[in-house]
């Protein structure tokens, strides 16, 4: 919204609120001191005392942080609320007698009660826009709070993938996978024990042979293989996890606990919800 357009906009909120308090000062003086004031009084004094509040909220609207362009040019457009409340407060000022007299009569209450329609009709409006921009603020807030929480849920969830590992055997895994003569280790795709062992009807798998015969080269393409079948048989509700490690006598140590903190990591790096993550790491 244009600066002067905004300043037009913020001199006719003051100015609902400078007169809301005008006829507000005049209602609780003819109530409390006049003999006869009408009920119309009471009833106006609630309207322009709720429209005041209302104003005062418009008011934090026009700030330049906060400013919300199309909702100001919506409310401030010259058949708006806004301009309608103030023209219906400045009639309605205009019935109040300067001085303390009795402000009954037919005519002068008719006029009351319309206006006091006419406020409430435009204050409605107001009160509807600002509600749906409380909404709108609502679920923005909502949104951003959700990815932060995803960005912080992310950050620990790399956290803790990180302090897995202990042994990285992926630099083993590619060396073997180099070595690899294509067609040299498909024949282990063809026993009877292979589809047993992939389809979770066998637990275990060995395979033996003496030093140097590409037991590691064979566990290196089979370890592929599985990859492979894990992703074509996983679905969006159903994923199969997949991970391999590599027990060498060159790391000097005993692998137990390295394998196993190898695993839960690799299969929490393709669990897809970062929130739960963590949390399953923790439990378990």
């Amino acid at each position: 919204m244009p600066v002067a357009k905004t300043l037009g906009v913020v001199g006719s909120i003051i100015a609902i609120v400078q007169i809301s308090k005008t006829i507000i000062s005049l209602c609780h003086f003819y109530i409390d001191s006049v003999d006869g004031a009408p009920q119309e009084l009471r009833v106006i004094l609630i309207e322009v005392s709720t429209l005041k509040a209302i104003a005062k909220s418009l008011q934090y609207l026009t700030q330049p942080n906060v400013a919300n362009s199309t909702l100001l040019d919506q409310l401030a457009a010259i058949s708006g609320p806004i301009e309608g409340c103030k023209k219906a407060l400045k009639e309605l000022e205009k019935l109040f007698p300067p001085t303390p007299t009795p402000v009954s009569g037919n005519g002068r209450n008719s006029t009351r009660r319309k206006l006091d329609a006419e406020i409430i009709q435009h204050k409605t409006t107001i009160n509807l826009a600002l509600t749906s921009e409380l909404v709108h603020d609502l679920k923005d807030v909502k949104q951003k709070a959700e990815q932060i929480q995803n960005l912080l849920t992310e950050d620990e969830r790399q956290q803790i993938q990180r302090w897995l590992v202990t042994t990285n055997p992926s630099g083993i895994h590619n060396r073997f996978q180099n070595l690899y003569e294509p067609g040299t280790a498909s024949w282990m795709l063809r026993t009877p024990e292979w589809p047993l062992w992939i389809e979770g009807k066998h637990r275990c798998l060995w395979i033996h042979g003496i030093p140097g015969a590409g037991k590691s080269i064979l566990a290196s393409y089979l370890a592929e293989k599985i990859e492979n079948y894990c992703t074509a048989s996983s679905s969006g509700s159903s994923k199969l996890g997949h991970a391999y490690y590599y027990c060498y006598f060159g790391h000097n140590q005993d692998e137990a606990s390295h394998f196993l903190r190898w695993i839960i990591g690799q299969l929490c790096r393709q669990y897809k919800d970062p929130r739960g993550t963590p949390e399953n790491i923790q439990i378990g």
